[in-house]
């Protein structure tokens, strides 16, 4: 059966050696609030791999994006409203050993919490961490829970795109309060990057030309700004 909301959703499933925790920090939301939350396995170097789905309540939440972390982007997609993710233990020499797997972006669409709108889906694939060096030792299953999270967000910070539709051409432009790196990605809604910018930039105003984009197809994207931890995102609809 499918595992309830709350705090700590633990899959039952096949027989297991023990028990992992994949954690996601908790936070009240506000209808049309955006959220950028990293998805973390508990201990991650002690385990080779992981795997899982993490389910959203479509009638709460919409996903906007997906950002690699230890999990690169051809890990993990977007399927609905579910997060598919199948990490292989290889990690970039850049990151460090507490870096999330993942970093979700998303909106909320009524009052609550990510709590009660997030689990572990079982069907098709069965979320689970296999521990390093334990030869035949069964499988570790999966269980999420939610440490309470202080959000950051970018009230202070904006973030403009034009022409909005577009055809090809992309202008970006934002302002900083204060100096920061500044890290600027076009994504398509399966969290995959399709051009990106980053530089050291001052306080005040930056733009950003995106000349002849050749998105792949026509839809929506989301072009998010990352400024020393402070983000914010906007979608853009890109026309053929």
């Amino acid at each position: 059966s499918s595992p309830a909301f709350g705090q700590r959703s633990l899959v039952q499933g096949r027989s297991a050696g023990g028990e992992a925790t994949l954690s996601v920090p908790d936070r009240p939301l506000e209808p049309g609030e955006l959220f950028r939350v990293p998805v973390v396995l508990e201990a991650r170097a002690g385990y080779a791999a992981c795997q899982f789905a993490l389910w959203a309540d479509p009638k709460a939440v919409e996903w906007l994006q997906v950002e690699a972390g230890a999990a690169g982007q051809e890990q993990f997609s977007l399927s609905g409203e579910r997060l598919l993710l199948s990490w292989d233990g290889a990690v970039s020499p850049n990151q460090g050993s507490d870096e999330p797997l993942c970093w979700l972006e998303g909106r909320a669409l009524q009052r609550g919490s990510l709590a009660q709108w997030l689990r572990l889906e079982p069907r098709g694939l069965q979320p689970e961490a296999y521990p390093l060096g334990e030869g035949e030792e069964a499988p570790h299953l999966l269980q999420l829970a939610f440490p309470e999270d202080s959000p950051t967000r970018g009230e202070d910070i904006s973030l403009e795109v034009s022409p909005n539709p577009t055809y090809g051409d992309i202008q970006v432009n934002w302002h900083l309060p204060e100096a920061a790196e500044v890290h600027l990605s076009l994504r398509d809604t399966w969290g995959r990057v399709l051009r990106e910018f980053r530089q050291a930039c001052r306080a005040g105003g930056h733009t950003w030309h995106i000349v002849d984009v050749q998105l792949p197809e026509s839809g929506v994207y989301v072009l998010s700004l990352n400024a020393g931890g402070v983000w914010c995102s906007k979608k853009v609809l890109y026309l053929r």
